[in-house]
């Protein structure tokens, strides 16, 4: 008798449908301990199949959801802000409002059927256009929708945790909804992250794959430049966005070129600050890369083929006064390169720094191809585009 129990727990479990899920306690929890015991699940299924019970067999399958996989107890997490949030029965809808970081993450896990809403930004991220084209926009990161969101039904919304969305979570609570808030892209944080949307969404293995890939190509890259001295470290000058907008420490930038085995020629600036082009002469670095993204160079990133704008750049670089003189320049060390090949998958991002800046020691590694095992593998999608040049990597 208590292995058919069992087995008719596990399949209702598994029968899970769209309906709105969460709710203050777990269903057939009689005495709300938080506790939901063999007996209890019984005696409510025995109720449901009666006639005489209280509860919906929407119910009765979170409640065995529950049971079976969550070993009776509700889930508990702590956002990166620090807020707790209690989670009793299982998330079927969710809006990621956090970007683009937010959605990815997501499908990333595996869980677009439970993505019923996105920051309208991640609908126009080339690499998740398709894959989003059927799921409505909610507003900006910063300052979502509330009624789009509220209109949505969601059972718990994600948002960035580097905003302030305090009236966003004042709003969502009214409604019993709960806000998290994860960013995804602060690599402090990355693996904490991914582990709590795994827990969320009931991923935790596929979350669990996802770190293992991220870990094992940094630390590859930490191991591999680990014994350098500090004359065998290149010197860098990294360039953000705009022109000459040197980059330094409080940037993540830096902490990348340290990481990668690089030293950044502007360590003694806070954050980005415009230079002159007489100061990235005088410091004279031996690898210059430049950062880009769609809005700054258009023809960059997914889905690109041509090559002829970021060559342009390129050799916009290279000619700019005096700058023949640079090391970087007369050595061909320039490059080019897409933030988006770092996105929620920054060990992509660091291969491309740490095999620029060391070619000899990563001369077995090829980011293009570590990108596209990341694509296939946790979105599904075909590697296409332009994120770094130049590059010499056989494809």
């Amino acid at each position: 008798m208590k292995k058919l129990m069992y087995c008719l727990m596990a399949f209702l479990a598994c029968m899970l449908s769209v309906m709105p899920a969460l709710a203050d306690g777990i269903p057939a929890d009689t005495n709300s301990d938080n506790n939901l015991t063999e007996n209890e699940l019984a005696t409510a299924i025995r109720s449901y199949m009666l006639g005489s019970g209280d509860l919906s067999l929407e119910d009765l399958r979170d409640a065995a959801h529950v049971y079976v996989y969550w070993n009776g107890e509700p889930k508990i997490i702590v956002d990166s802000t620090n807020h707790t949030v209690t989670i009793y029965r299982p998330v079927k809808r969710l809006v990621a409002a956090g970007g683009s970081y937010g959605p990815e993450a997501v499908l990333a896990l595996g869980a677009k059927d439970k993505l019923v809403g996105v920051a309208s930004y991640a609908k126009k991220r080339a690499e998740l256009e398709l894959l989003l084209e059927d799921v409505p926009g909610v507003g900006s990161s910063i300052n979502p929708d509330v009624e789009a969101i509220l209109a949505l039904d969601p059972d718990i919304v994600q948002g960035y945790a580097c905003f302030d969305l305090s009236t966003l979570r004042d709003t969502l609570e009214g409604a019993s909804i709960p806000l998290v808030q994860l960013d995804f892209s602060k690599p402090e944080r990355y693996f904490e992250e991914i582990r709590i949307m795994g827990r969320l969404l009931d991923k935790e293995d596929r979350a669990e794959e996802l770190i293992n890939f991220e870990e094992q190509y940094l630390n590859l890259i930490a191991q591999r430049v680990a014994g350098l001295e500090d004359e065998q470290k290149p010197k860098v000058y990294m360039e953000s966005y705009g022109d000459y907008q040197a980059i330094g420490p409080g940037k993540s930038g830096h902490d990348i070129l340290i990481y990668c085995g690089g030293v950044n020629i502007f360590d003694d600036i806070e954050d980005t600050r415009t230079v002159s082009a007489e100061e990235v002469v005088m410091r004279n670095p031996q690898v210059i890369i430049k950062l880009v993204s769609k809005n700054s160079l258009p023809e960059s990133g997914y889905g690109v083929t041509n090559t002829t704008q970021i060559e342009e750049l390129r050799n916009t670089i290279v000619t700019r006064p005096a700058w023949d003189s640079i090391d970087a320049v007369k050595n061909g060390r320039v490059y080019i390169i897409s933030t988006d090949a770092k996105s929620i998958h920054g060990s992509v991002y660091y291969s491309y720094i740490a095999k620029w800046l060391h070619p000899n020691l990563f001369e077995d590694i090829n980011p293009i191809e570590i990108h596209r095992d990341w694509m296939e593998t946790f979105l599904g999608i075909e590697y296409t585009g332009v994120y770094g040049y130049p590059t010499n990597w056989t494809e």
